[in-house]
């Protein structure tokens, strides 16, 4: 009996989508043989293979590592440009002070003046540098950034009292080069005679 009636539904719905699956638990529960191809469809087309979701992240990938170039770029930049403007206030406080007529408890005004080497500067008082002066004001240079190429007498830029300007100006040696080892900036910091600081990037 069940047979026949399973017979007789295939035979109404010959030409019709919706065509009961033999392998229903009941004859009276009949369910659309379209169903199942269609969700084998859906699952073969929905979500993403194994070599798509891999050129995905590899995609990804790329872009963030270029995403971390250009910000590493950015960053050193910066970080140099950063430097050369703590130096030029540096300087400009030097000048300011011997304008000003700072003595640090000493008789007279002082001149002031700065001190550079490959790794720090150091803002001190009096027409020479000495190291072991303890009013002396240290700034060391990040480990990557680095003071090349002094051009200057004896290493400093003084400045005179009353006027302003530098000490023993040299109109040719009157720079240094500041560097980024490892971003391969340079920025050339020059002062000329009245004590105008420019800083140029090479």
């Amino acid at each position: 009996m069940k047979k026949e009636k399973l017979s007789v539904l295939f035979e109404k719905n010959n030409d019709s989508e919706l065509l009961f699956d033999p392998g229903s638990k009941s004859a009276d529960d009949p369910r659309p043989l379209s169903l199942s191809k269609n969700v084998s469809n859906y699952k073969k087309e929905a979500g993403l293979t194994l070599i798509e979701i891999i050129v995905v992240i590899g995609v990804l990938s790329v872009l963030f590592g270029l995403g971390t170039v250009v910000m590493s770029g950015f960053a050193r930049q910066d970080r140099i440009e950063a430097e050369a403007k703590k130096i030029t206030a540096c300087l400009f406080q030097a000048r300011v002070k011997t304008l000003a007529g700072y003595s640090y408890g000493q008789p007279t005004a002082l001149n002031f003046g700065v001190h550079f080497e490959s790794a720090r500067y150091t803002l001190f008082g009096g027409i020479g540098f000495n190291p072991d002066n303890p009013l002396n004001q240290k700034f060391d240079l990040a480990p990557e950034l680095a003071i090349n190429d002094i051009s200057l007498s004896s290493d400093d830029c003084v400045f005179e009292k009353i006027t302003g300007q530098v000490r023993n100006f040299d109109p040719v040696n009157n720079y240094f080069i500041l560097t980024d080892r490892r971003g391969n900036q340079k920025r050339k910091i020059s002062i000329n005679k009245l004590g105008v600081v420019t800083v140029e990037k090479i």
